[in-house]
């Protein structure tokens, strides 16, 4: 019978059913729990039983500490919703810091410096819209500090770089900048025994002197585009800040290659660099020399692990190069180890707002950290990229569409412009915002002319003129139409060319001339703030003049047994005199044309055959097959009465390149129906003379299908080399 004990009762030893020991509640102590008694205090004893309460040992942090440590801790990336919030509220701490009485001369510096920072981030986020003079006073107290106190030395680069930054981009004052960064840059590259300062921190300022230049060359470049009557002193100004922009990288790279060795990832930046730059403000001459010095740089063994991006843009760098040289097979092989590396997935780990870090060879010293593009931008610029590298249009499926149709499949291609900014806004400020959805739109925009330029190439009118509304829609709705009105204008002429709009031909390629020359004159006022702006466009220019004097001498050709041209001819050789002119020295694909326009104008058979000869050379060079059709119809042109054996091979390889400009699927279409017809007949011709009728029937029922398809709207290009009699 079980025995019911009263709470007074102590629990015997001898319990038929005692509690597990690992579920008896001990007592607690009698310093925990005064109204134990003795009785139940050794009736639970503690398992163990410490000999001295636990407590937190907490020590009470200075404020001054605190409120410097608070900035760090409630700072949200650029990117964040909240950001301006957090940059509000680290502020505040800042200023209540300074507030306090005792502070340290490191706190104190500590906080003029970090103060200075959040206002240049806050004018940052708010597009310049913040009070500037509290951080040029931040910044001046701050330099008193850093210079009065050895110790504090390190904080004299850092604000003088914020301080160049200021005066470069919110007060409108780069000869400042300049003359501070080329101060500080004389005392870091000389300082005393005592003062030595980190890698990082001399670089940082070779940068900000590279950045003031590059700034200050981007100004004067806007000007010249935009000043259409002062086009060589605009130059001569931009060339001034180019070479100073020039002269501050090779200072950087002798400082690189004296402080870490003769390659390293300093000196491969500084490589990229200068060849962007020399890319950028279209200095072409020294392009080679710059390209080689980089590509060797990068393929030294025993190099530095550098950063994939810097790779990626080299390569990106010669790819246009060769593009605009009109060397198809170098240009291929860039584009290959291009893709090979993209496909690596080099820049999957790179962050997504384009900062990488340079590293040093000591990998104890912190590393060079820089703005690159966005790895998302970066791939599809190789899409554009291999759009543009890709001039072949024969075949079923060429590479040039295919490349741009998938660069527009991309998903940031695929949101809208407002999505973008929802992704990108949230304390970078609407301006940035909108830049960096704006550089996107401007890529979508490209990637949809080179599917215009594919069109048109291949006869394809109806996707062309498709997808040319959808580029006046697309730029129209993200007011880049002025930008590109001189390209969209240059498309519909090339567009009414194909399908033998003769008039509107010519008035479409008037049009792209006046607005690619950028100048002043009747409309040019009509550009409202917000809606880009008109630029001025050499190759634009030339080549809408190129069309419309190609346009007007096949007009000329079809009129030519209804009275006398031969003033009209005058005129056109007088204006191709001037258009070759402007088409020498724009690279490879502008130089045939001078080429063509000079073989079809010149008064002497030999010098045509030359320049004919020449043309087909560059043509061929750049794997530039449309161009290539065209030629060779004009070579066979000249060989038709003098070697009609060597004309029927050339008119046969021309015919194989017509059949090859439109050809979906084995069998189907006639590809670029004038031309081919223009070829059949001249084969009719040759066959006849030759006596060889069967032949000539065989062929003329092929030329009866082709000129049906001419008939039905498959394109009626006017033009040299399709009249009945040829050039």
């Amino acid at each position: 019978m079980a025995v019911v004990r009263t709470a007074s009762t102590t629990i015997n030893d001898e319990d038929d059913n005692p509690r597990p020991l690992k579920r008896q509640r001990g007592a607690p102590s009698p310093s925990l729990s005064p109204t134990a008694s003795p009785a139940s205090t050794s009736a639970f004893p503690l398992a163990t039983a410490p000999d001295k309460p636990l407590q937190l040992q907490l020590q009470r942090l200075p404020p001054a500490r605190l409120l410097l440590a608070l900035p760090a801790l409630v700072l949200h990336p650029r990117t964040h919703k909240l950001h301006l919030r957090s940059i509000a509220l680290a502020q505040h701490a800042l200023r209540r810091c300074l507030a306090l009485a005792t502070l340290e001369p490191s706190e104190e510096c500590r906080a003029w410096s970090g103060l200075a920072e959040l206002g240049v981030m806050w004018l940052d986020a708010c597009d310049g819209e913040g009070n500037i003079s509290e951080v040029e006073g931040a910044l001046t107290k701050a330099l008193l500090l850093s210079q009065k106190h050895p110790s504090l030395r390190l904080y004299t680069p850092h604000l003088t770089l914020l301080s160049a930054r200021l005066a470069q981009t919110y007060q409108a004052n780069p000869k400042f900048a300049a003359h501070t960064l080329k101060r500080l840059l004389a005392s870091l590259s000389r300082p005393a025994p005592s003062q030595t300062y980190p890698a990082h921190v001399l670089f940082s300022a070779h940068l900000g002197l590279v950045h003031s230049y590059w700034c200050a060359a981007e100004e004067d470049a806007a000007t010249c585009t935009g000043n259409g009557n002062g086009n060589a002193k605009g130059k001569a100004k931009a060339s001034g800040a180019v070479q100073k922009c020039l002269s501050a990288l090779e200072d950087m790279r002798t400082a690189a290659a004296a402080a870490l060795g003769p390659t390293n990832a300093v000196v491969l930046l500084a490589l990229v660099v200068r060849l962007q730059l020399l890319v950028r403000h279209g200095m072409w001459a020294d392009v080679p020399g710059a390209l080689d010095d980089a590509e060797q740089a990068f393929e030294f063994e025993g190099g530095p692990e550098t950063p994939p991006v810097l790779r990626v843009q080299m390569l990106m760098l010669g790819v246009v190069f060769h593009t605009y040289a009109g060397d198809a097979e170098k240009a291929g092989e860039r584009l290959r180890v291009l893709h090979a590396l993209l496909d690596t997935g080099v820049l999957g780990h790179a962050k997504e707002d384009g900062v990488i870090e340079i590293p040093f060879p000591d990998a104890a010293a912190p590393p060079l950290r820089i703005h690159a593009t966005p790895p998302r931008v970066m791939h599809a610029l190789a899409f554009l990229l291999s759009a543009v590298a890709k001039r072949d249009a024969v075949g079923r499926a060429p590479k040039k569409g295919v490349f741009a149709r998938a660069g527009l499949g991309l998903r940031e291609f695929a949101m809208g412009v407002g999505e973008m900014i929802g992704m990108t806004m949230g304390g970078e400020g609407r301006r940035e915002s909108e830049r960096r959805a704006t550089r996107k739109e401007r890529i979508k925009a490209d990637l949809l002319g080179e599917v215009v330029a594919i069109s048109i190439m291949r006869s394809e009118f109806i996707q062309a003129q498709s997808t040319l509304d959808t580029l006046v829609a697309h730029t129209r709705t993200h007011h880049l139409f002025p930008a590109y009105a001189a390209r969209i204008a240059l498309m519909h002429a090339q567009l009414a060319h194909a399908k033998g709009e003769a008039e509107r031909a010519v008035r479409c390629y008037r049009v792209a001339g006046w607005v690619a020359s950028g100048s002043a004159g009747a409309g040019a006022g009509e550009i409202h703030e917000g809606q880009g702006e008109r630029e001025k466009d050499e190759w634009v220019r030339a080549a809408a003049r190129a069309g419309e004097v190609w346009v007007r001498l096949g007009m000329v050709r079809r009129r030519r047994d209804d009275g006398d041209v031969a003033s009209e001819m005058e005129e056109l050789r007088t204006l191709a005199k001037v258009v070759v002119e402007e088409c020498e020295g724009l690279g490879g694909t502008l130089m045939a044309v001078a080429e063509v326009l000079r073989a079809c104008l010149g008064e002497e058979f030999v010098a045509a055959k030359q320049h004919l000869r020449r043309a087909l050379d560059l043509a061929t060079r750049a794997q530039d097959n449309h161009l290539r059709a065209l030629v060779l119809a004009l070579v066979a042109a000249h060989y038709l009465h003098t070697a009609r054996e060597h004309a029927m091979a050339v008119l046969g390889t021309c015919g194989q390149l017509a059949a090859g400009l439109g050809a979906v699927r084995a069998g189907a279409g006639v590809g670029n129906a004038p031309l081919r017809l223009w070829v059949g007949e001249r084969v009719v011709e040759l066959h006849r003379w030759a006596g060889e009728g069967a032949m000539a029937e065989r062929q003329e029922r092929v030329n009866e299908r082709v000129r049906e398809a001419c008939r039905g709207g498959a394109g009626v290009g006017v033009g040299v080399g399709v009249g009945e009699g040829g050039p």
